[in-house]
């Protein structure tokens, strides 16, 4: 009877046996699966901030790259306006110059038609003494 007895509770030791390593089996399996769980966590949680820095970098480079074109933009409009301004303001003064010369060229003819005139004024003045001179 006493060896049916420890063969029963070395079979009832076994099964305890065997679920107790079934149990921590599981329980190694289930901390393996939450390990792998927070590592593929932290993957994502890596990757969705490197991807956010790399669209800020993106944007930065983008923003810089647009104030570059606005601030070329505004220096050529600034150039060109700046051109038609020198080509008007030469016009300008050519138009001043052709006029302050044909209004010297004007005077110029005004007074050599005074002196002209002044003259004929002297001779007729002359002609007149010389006769009034010559009748006395």
């Amino acid at each position: 009877v006493a060896h049916k007895e420890v063969q029963e509770v070395k079979a009832h030791s076994e099964v305890k046996e065997t679920e107790a390593k079934k149990a921590m089996d599981e329980a190694m399996k289930k901390m393996e699966e939450e390990r792998a769980a927070m590592v593929t966590h932290h993957q994502k949680e890596l990757q969705a901030e490197k991807e956010a820095k790399e669209a800020a970098e993106k944007k930065a480079h983008d923003d810089k790259h647009q104030l570059i074109q606005e601030h070329q933009k505004a220096i050529q409009e600034f150039e060109e306006a700046k051109d038609i301004s020198d080509k008007k303001l030469g016009r300008e003064i050519a138009d001043l110059k052709a006029s302050l010369e044909k209004a010297n060229e004007d005077h110029k003819k005004e007074l050599e038609e005074t002196l002209a005139q002044g003259k004929r004024t002297e001779l007729a003045l002359k002609l007149e003494a010389k006769g009034t001179a010559e009748r006395l």
